[in-house]
């Protein structure tokens, strides 16, 4: 740039000028267009300065399926407004629920339980992120063997406490899922999520029966649910139907039929003993 021109930068937040060594230095501040003008002699030439800077994240690969206590390496690109992109940004990596997956600060997530997790990429303000989908390598088989907290049959309305035990020796489950139906309608049919501790059952006055279906769940996987049948027997003693249909499925079997995973624990009727 010769030092017989008078130079001018009409935007000097984004384009400063600098003279140094006889010369004059261009420097870029910030994202933006500055006009860079020499003037010699009366005459102008102008040059347009277009300064880019990070417009967006790009995470790859966007979606990932892992096993528990398995890697994969994700990476960020940032890119400018044009699509070009970036190198030397520093990158900050995070995850949305790092109870089933993690992030290493250089993009190594490793599966912890099995769930679905986002793990997000920022430069400069600017985000992008990928979806880790994190699976268990088997499905475990444990059940609920038996519910304590309710008598069978049950003779007296009110609200018991429910706790599950399974079949799984060492660790207990961490949670249970409570779905409760009653035969005669007199509350509409319960669910719940997987919830930890015990479950309070609601049994209204009545000749009924109530069906308790428990399903556990460990860091490793759900295991299969399994059916309790509560006869309710606060009025006069009825028979009960459906539990002598019933007849011959041993406590803790498999229901055979359609729904072969399903275990069934038959208690007592109203007046009427378990079946053999």
């Amino acid at each position: 740039m010769t030092t017989k021109a008078v130079w001018s930068s009409n935007n000097p937040a984004v384009v400063s000028l600098l003279q140094n060594a006889g010369q004059e230095w261009a420097t870029q501040h910030q994202i933006g267009t500055a006009t860079i003008s020499a003037t010699v002699y009366g005459k102008t030439a102008q040059l347009v300065i277009k300064v880019l800077g990070v417009a967006s994240v790009e995470v790859t690969p966007p979606s990932a399926t892992i096993h528990e206590a398995t890697t994969t390496t994700l990476t960020a690109t940032a890119r400018d407004e044009e699509g070009g992109a970036f190198t030397g940004k520093t990158v900050s990596w995070t995850t949305s629920d790092a109870a089933v997956a993690t992030v290493s600060s250089t993009g190594v997530v490793t599966g912890v339980h099995w769930g679905q997790a986002t793990i997000s990429a920022s430069v400069g303000g600017f985000r992008g992120s990928a979806t880790i989908t994190v699976v268990a390598d088997n499905v475990s088989g444990y059940y609920v063997t038996s519910v304590s907290g309710a008598p069978t049959p049950i003779t007296a309305g009110g609200t018991y406490d429910l706790t599950p035990t399974t079949s799984t020796p060492g660790t207990p489950p961490v949670s249970y899922k409570w779905e409760v139906s009653y035969s005669n309608g007199v509350l509409p049919p319960q669910s719940t999520g997987f919830l930890p501790g015990t479950y309070h059952l609601q049994v209204p006055d009545g000749n009924y029966k109530i069906t308790v279906t428990v399903t556990p769940r460990q860091l490793y996987g759900t295991g299969y649910p399994t059916n309790f049948i509560y006869p309710v027997c606060t009025g006069a003693a009825q028979p009960a139907p459906a539990l002598a249909a019933r007849a011959g499925v041993q406590p803790g079997a498999k229901r055979p039929g359609k729904e072969p995973n399903v275990h069934e624990q038959v208690v007592a009727g109203c007046n009427k003993p378990p079946p053999l």
